[in-house]
């Protein structure tokens, strides 16, 4: 059911982009007619069951200007990201740097460079599954921007693997970028296991809260408003407060309380997992959110699912994890960065004492939607996982399945497919979204123009699939 239109200043959405007018106010509104002739609603082969309560909207395409799937696949991908795969990477062979070359020229016209199946050359397990992705695309003679964006997207980056030749090299093109990340990140990670180190026998909802807070927002969490064990009992009330005032004011949902009550009576719980996004500071703001699960006792175990190959540049993989908690550990400068060192050597014995663990699937590295799970993941993640945290905006994307829903459906009526209980939480960098209040949408869209793409706004949501009707 569609919700009718509300009044709002859609100059103030993307003022400079007066062709898209019509397309986002259809999306404010909750109205998601096709935006172009291939944004066709289809569902996907799978059981009915394991879907969406709601009927599934259109899908997002990258073929309508002004949008950020268009500027992404006509101009990001190639000019920020590409070119950086080029500057980082000079000791790549001709052979790579030519099939470089030529995925750089069909994206200076991906209104016109038909999309291919990657070549039997490339050795990639994975063959079988993008030459199922591609069909109907590369069958149609679809673009770059002609088919579904979350596919493109996703393409692109397989593309590179393919030209860096991954499966024989083993090389991350991103590998400088995420370490060069890390490094510079260095103080603000220091202010944040510092605060995780002070917390002695927290209340579990309140350190829970907070460290929720840390892995949405990251490094744009005011960290001295936290409380510290030497706050007086008035200080510490008061912190607490300006913590999470900081943390929620610019929330479009928040169903923390709602998670709580459905796990706070089972605690601890035996396996929570954790589908990860970016290396960095964000990796570490997820294992100090891992840490505070495991030390107050609210998980026995958490699990990080994590992906199998390198992807939207920044995306952690088991190494990158790995590679993470000893760079934190060895540091040279431990007189700087001293609760950095002694964090890490908490991090490590989760690893050694199993209770964390560093999981990769070849499925959080492909853009089909949640709900196309492989029988075998989903069966383990209903079987043993407690309760999934769903981390960053490309995750979040595919719980969606990268399609127009109307920003008000309810979040639980999206993701009725979920395996056990999921806690999304998600910085809006794309344009789409569900469970927000129109009040609250309409708010920040009249406050700031690029409200769905900046980062600035976020959501914390819950579905919990054992008392959802």
């Amino acid at each position: 059911m569609f919700i009718p239109l509300v009044p709002l200043c859609i100059s103030c959405i993307l003022p400079s982009l007066a062709s898209s007018t019509r397309l986002i106010r259809r999306r404010l509104s909750g109205f998601h007619a096709p935006a172009s002739p291939t944004a066709m609603a289809t569902r996907a082969s799978v059981r009915p069951g394991m879907m969406p309560r709601a009927d599934l909207p259109p899908r997002i395409f990258s073929d309508v200007p002004g949008t950020w799937a268009h500027d992404t696949m006509s101009r990001r991908v190639r000019d920020e990201i590409l070119s950086r795969i080029y500057e980082e990477n000079p000791s790549l062979p001709p052979s790579c740097i030519r099939q470089l070359d030529e995925l750089k020229a069909e994206l200076q016209q991906p209104g016109v460079s038909k999309l291919r199946h990657i070549r039997e050359s490339d050795g990639g397990p994975d063959k079988d599954v993008w030459r199922e992705l591609l069909g109907e695309w590369v069958d149609k003679g679809a673009t770059w921007l002609s088919a579904p964006w979350l596919i493109t997207e996703f393409y692109f980056y397989r593309r590179v693997l393919e030209a860096v030749d991954w499966y024989q090299t083993q090389i991350d093109p991103f590998e400088q970028q995420k370490k060069a990340g890390l490094a510079d990140s260095m103080p603000s990670i220091e202010a944040l296991a510092q605060k995780s180190l002070d917390e002695s026998d927290p209340d579990q909802s309140m350190g829970l809260h907070l460290h929720v807070f840390a892995s949405l927002w990251g490094n744009k969490m005011d960290l001295s408003l936290w409380p510290s064990s030497a706050d007086s009992q008035q200080n510490h009330a008061r912190h607490v407060d300006q913590a999470m005032s900081e943390g929620s004011a610019m929330l479009l949902a928040d169903d923390f309380a709602v998670m709580w009550d459905s796990i706070r009576g089972q605690l601890p719980l035996a396996r929570v997992d954790m589908v990860a996004d970016n290396a960095g500071f964000e990796l570490v703001s997820d294992m100090c959110l891992a840490d505070c699960l495991v030390r107050c006792g609210i998980a026995k175990k958490v699990v990080f699912q994590l992906k199998e190959q390198p992807v939207f540049v920044s995306d952690a993989m088991p190494k990158d994890a790995e590679q993470t908690i000893d760079y934190m550990a060895s540091l040279t400068d431990a007189d700087k960065y001293p609760s950095c060192v002694k964090i890490a050597q908490r991090l490590r014995s989760y690893v050694d004492e199993n209770k964390w663990q560093f999981n990769c699937d070849g499925f959080w590295n492909q853009p089909y939607a949640f709900w196309e799970m492989p029988p075998g993941l989903r069966q383990t993640l209903a079987n043993e996982s407690s309760m999934m945290i769903v981390k960053g905006d490309c995750n979040y994307r595919r719980l969606l399945g990268d399609r127009y829903w109307p920003l008000s459906t309810p979040f639980s009526d999206v993701v009725t497919y979920s395996p056990t209980r999921m806690l999304a939480l998600r910085a809006l960098k794309a344009e789409l979204g569900c469970g927000m209040a129109a009040d609250k949408t309409q708010k920040a869209a009249e406050s700031d123009p690029k409200w769905m793409v900046n980062g600035r706004w976020g959501v914390v949501q819950f579905y919990d699939p054992f008392v959802s009707g």
